[in-house]
């Protein structure tokens, strides 16, 4: 209940441009500014986050990796399907709207969170993005499935994982450390490698589904 903390974290928070992670950029994207206080009036180019007790402002290293491989997954598509699973604050979902991604559903099951992520989606006019409390209540398939979460849990959820992602789909995993890259990749053999990103001892891994 002493939010204490979260006010003096908040209070010391200041907008900022979502890195990118190699020297030259090919991505036609826009960079994307947020504003974690959430003072700030959204707009096609940035977002205003309210992130509460929510995992998500974008600062945190896993999130901006997770962000930068949905610019390369959503490269030169026509408006391909993502699903994020473990939402937080709906962070990431945004991002992929920003990146002009069609159809959109957020994960959380978190109660709180999941709360959060709806007053986000409403405060930056992204009421198409659905939001559901568990994984097990998706019946559709994705183009890209993002999971910014951390190794234990993307080992436990591999199957669903793969279960929503298309045929060829690309999966995210970001919430990596370096030493958790060995086992994800093994956990998740009958997926091809695209990109790896690392960043101050976090990693994210850009995955695609080769088999049905």
């Amino acid at each position: 209940k002493d939010t204490t903390w979260q006010t003096k974290y908040l209070e010391g928070l200041r907008p900022f441009t979502l890195p990118r992670f190699t020297k030259k950029s090919r991505y036609n994207f826009p960079e994307i500014t947020i504003d974690p206080s959430g003072k700030a009036k959204a707009s096609c180019q940035s977002l205003s986050l309210v992130a509460g007790m929510a995992f998500g402002t974008g600062t945190h290293q896993s999130t901006q990796l997770a962000a930068w491989c949905l610019a390369q997954a959503l490269e030169n598509t026509k408006r391909h399907s993502v699903l994020d699973v473990g939402t937080g604050s709906g962070i990431l979902a945004m991002v992929a709207k920003l990146y002009l991604a069609g159809r959109v559903l957020a994960i959380e099951t978190d109660p709180e969170a999941l709360q959060v992520a709806k007053q986000n989606f409403k405060k930056n006019g992204m009421n198409s993005i659905k939001a559901k409390s568990s994984i097990d209540k998706v019946s559709e398939k994705y183009h890209v499935v993002v999971a910014n979460i951390l190794a234990p849990t993307l080992i436990e959820l591999k199957s669903k994982l793969l279960h929503h992602t298309k045929k060829d789909g690309q999966i995210i995993l970001s919430g990596l450390t370096y030493r958790d890259i060995p086992d994800i990749l093994k956990c998740y053999n009958h997926c091809r490698l695209l990109s790896q990103h690392n960043r101050n001892g976090w990693s994210a891994l850009r995955l695609q589904k080769t088999k049905a």
